[in-house]
């Protein structure tokens, strides 16, 4: 058997603790070090904090405090959706030598939303012999890295559309606040304004598939719509009453000499009676792929960075993408 892969899980949110969660169950991976911002997470084992019991590794106060107490491997950072936020943490471990994977939505394709910060993590991560990717769920494959593979059925294609409905009441508290659920409307349209209610990552993923199509985008347009409650729900957190929100309706489109050569649509609110993964290739030939009652977030967003993780040893150095990343696999159990 080849040497288990070394981990350092950075963040222990509800991503990170079921990443590292996902990752004690794998043969092939070993974490050795984790941080965490919270007080009452730091100085104590890792396994007390995931309920796994003991494991032997101490959660850190600090990033720096992590990577320095352990020889080299993958930092798995499960911290933010901004990549400007992010950044000071990618170039902390890229020179202490460790590979970077992340579920920063705006990590995934970010070479058109922020040129230059792509350009400075890219020559970081060269300069260090390191490889730093941005992956998960959405964006990183249902979104963005599934339907450019499947455009690869085509001779010729005219326009991509990508659903994703979703359930939201079965997910956890931090996304269904993300998406206003339990608001009123007037709340939650001043925080679409002030952009605290939008799932990160559409710009990001219409950019990549353009990417993988050889195809510019001119315009792009982006809609979050709400969806008003007909009918009293509930989650585990929260409750929703006939008149607030219950989710959203999240479109976004890129435009290509004037044609809508990419739309993404997402609806995610509670009570969603067809959930789903929808993708709708139009061109030669036509291409639909549909995954009836769709993927869990959470799970899918977790094995896509442990899959990648195993693959980081051999990615070229410099900040990649799902594009020129290679296809992750899971494994058998």
């Amino acid at each position: 058997m080849s040497e288990r892969t070394r981990v350092c899980v950075v963040g222990l949110g509800p991503v990170g603790r079921r990443c590292a969660v996902m990752a004690l169950e794998r043969s092939e991976l070993e974490i050795v070090a984790a941080a965490d911002i919270d007080p009452a997470m730091q100085g104590r084992d890792l396994g007390d904090v995931l309920g796994t019991g003991k494991i032997g590794v101490e959660v850190s106060a600090t990033l720096d405090e992590a990577l320095k107490g352990s020889r080299k491997g993958v930092a798995v950072l499960c911290t933010t959706s901004s990549l400007e936020r992010a950044a000071d943490q990618i170039r902390a471990c890229v020179q202490a030598g460790w590979h970077v994977v992340s579920t920063c939505e705006e990590l995934a394709y970010p070479w058109n939303t922020a040129p230059q910060l792509s350009a400075t993590i890219d020559a970081w991560a060269s300069k260090a012999s390191c490889s730093v990717l941005g992956t998960g769920v959405n964006p990183g494959f249902v979104m963005d890295a599934l339907p450019a593979f499947l455009t690869g059925a085509c001779q010729r294609v005219d326009t991509v559309l990508v659903e994703r409905f979703q359930d939201a009441s079965v997910r956890r508290l931090p996304f269904q606040q993300k998406i206003g659920a339990g608001l009123s409307l007037e709340v939650f349209e001043q925080q679409v304004i002030e952009g605290k209610i939008r799932h990160v990552g559409f710009q990001e993923s219409i950019h990549m598939i353009a990417a993988a199509l050889d195809v510019r985008i001119d315009k792009l347009q982006e809609r979050v719509l709400p969806v008003i409650a007909t009918r009293s729900l509930k989650s585990e957190f929260i409750e929703i009453l006939p008149g607030m929100v219950a989710g959203v309706n999240q479109i976004a489109q890129g435009f290509s000499s004037g044609k809508a050569a990419v739309t993404l649509n997402l609806q995610a609110y509670f009570g969603h009676p067809q959930p789903q993964e929808r993708v709708l290739i139009k061109g030669v030939p036509d291409v639909e792929m549909l995954i009836p009652g769709g993927l869990h977030g959470d799970v899918v967003t977790c094995a896509m960075t442990l899959n990648a993780v195993r693959k980081m040893g051999s990615a070229r150095p410099g900040l990649r993408t799902m594009l020129d990343f290679g296809l992750p696999s899971g494994r058998f159990s």
